[in-house]
Formats: structure tokens, C-alpha cells, sequence
């Protein structure tokens, strides 16, 4: 008679420590998977869509998409994010950048608000790096710097301050729009676009642009460019 049969216990428990074995180690290599995809998922840069959370509409849903990706993929869910603001988020270097509004400017008078620059990893807390009224923002191609324009006295929207801060939020130079080459009460800045290590940037007085300038990033000077 074979052993099998004497000991049939014995068999069945090693056929069920196999498949025990076997689902462990499924297990381990969806996780492993869908972790390093995770992780994939938003390498690179990509475009930023914002949405009222439909369950609470102080919650914003943000979502990002490129070319290669197609539909959009959910980020994460934010509180407090301008949803108004024309140019509220950017996403590179695998990290977002959004405005976040506290309190409510509903008229020049009201002053208990102010705008913060927040920078969320794809895991974790996010990190506020700036914080002043009116805030516009852009970050570095290389995503290694930040231009900001804000606006310190509300009630004079003509007059921007220029700040330059490293991902930490560190300032490393200030300029203010007054004192820069032709300028006077009124114009206006309009932020553009970095290229390489020079920031562009115009005045405009109404829908005339009537100076370009840069912002070199290296040695932070403001270059006029044409007038």
C-alpha cells in the first residue's frame, strides 16, 4: 500500500502550502507592479485640469494628462486651491504647483486674504513656498526655479513685485515692476514663458505690449529687450 494512501492528511497539507505559496508570491508581484507603475505614472511633465470635488466644493479634484497618457489621471484632492485663477497649477519634475486662496477678496477693500504657492510630491504633506496677494506664477523648464508676480497693495493692481524663489522656497531676488527700465503707473506686467534660463515678461499699457523683458535665472539680473 503506498504512502499516499496511508497518509493522506499529509498530502493534502502539502498541496495546500503550495497554493498557499503561490498566492503569496501573485500577491507580491501585483504589488511590486502597481507600485513601480505608480510611480511611473507621473514622471515627466504634464498638463493640469482642476475640478469642484463633487462632494464638498471647497475640496479641489486634480487631475493630470499629456499626449502620451490621453485621459485624464487622477492626482489628489486639495483644499483652499483658486480655482478661478487663469494659470492656477503647473505640474513638472513629477511635482505639482497650485495656488491655494485663504479668505475672500470680494472687493479692494477687503485685505484678510492672501494667496500661497504650494508644492505636493506625489506622496505626502505638500509644502507652502511663497505666500503674498495676487499671486502668478511659473516654473522653471529644468524645474529648478520660480518666477512670482504678486501684487503687495491691492488697490494699485498696476504695481507687481517680481520674486524668484528655488524649489524650497528660498527668495533668491526681488525686483519691484517701478523700478524697472520705461516703466511708469501705467503699464502692467504680463508673465510669459522661461527659455532655458531667461524668464520673459512684457509691459502693457491696455492690450499694447510696450517693452520685453528677461529675467536671467543664473546671474538674476532683468535685461530690457526692446521698447
Amino acid at each position: 500500500m503506498s504512502s499516499q494512501l496511508l497518509f493522506p492528511g499529509k498530502n493534502i497539507r502539502s498541496t495546500a502550502v503550495i497554493f498557499f505559496l503561490l498566492f503569496v508570491i501573485i500577491i507580491l508581484i501585483f504589488l511590486i507592479f502597481f507600485s513601480n507603475n505608480k510611480e511611473q505614472i507621473f514622471q515627466g511633465d504634464y498638463h493640469v485640469s482642476i475640478k469642484q470635488n463633487s462632494h464638498n466644493s471647497s475640496l479641489t479634484d486634480v487631475y493630470l494628462y499629456n499626449d502620451i497618457t490621453g485621459p485624464e489621471i487622477f492626482f489628489r484632492t486639495i483644499s483652499n486651491v483658486y480655482r478661478d485663477h487663469y494659470h492656477a497649477a503647473e505640474f513638472l519634475g513629477g511635482n505639482l504647483y497650485i495656488i491655494e486662496r485663504n479668505g475672500k477678496a470680494d472687493n479692494l477693500s477687503d485685505q484678510n486674504w492672501t494667496d500661497e504657492l504650494w508644492k505636493y510630491e506625489q506622496t505626502g504633506d505638500g509644502i507652502k513656498l511663497y505666500s503674498a496677494k495676487g499671486i502668478d506664477f511659473r516654473v522653471s523648464s529644468d524645474a529648478k526655479q520660480i518666477v512670482i508676480f504678486s501684487q503687495p497693495n491691492i488697490k494699485k493692481v498696476l504695481e507687481t513685485t517680481i520674486t524668484l524663489i528655488d524649489l524650497n522656497g528660498r527668495v533668491q531676488k526681488t525686483f519691484e515692476s517701478n523700478g524697472l527700465p520705461n516703466m511708469d503707473d501705467s503699464k502692467a506686467i504680463t508673465p510669459l514663458f522661461w527659455q532655458g534660463d531667461l524668464f520673459w515678461f512684457t509691459a502693457n499699457q491696455g492690450s499694447t505690449i510696450t517693452d520685453v523683458f528677461t529675467l536671467n535665472g543664473k546671474d538674476l539680473g532683468i535685461t530690457l529687450r526692446s521698447k
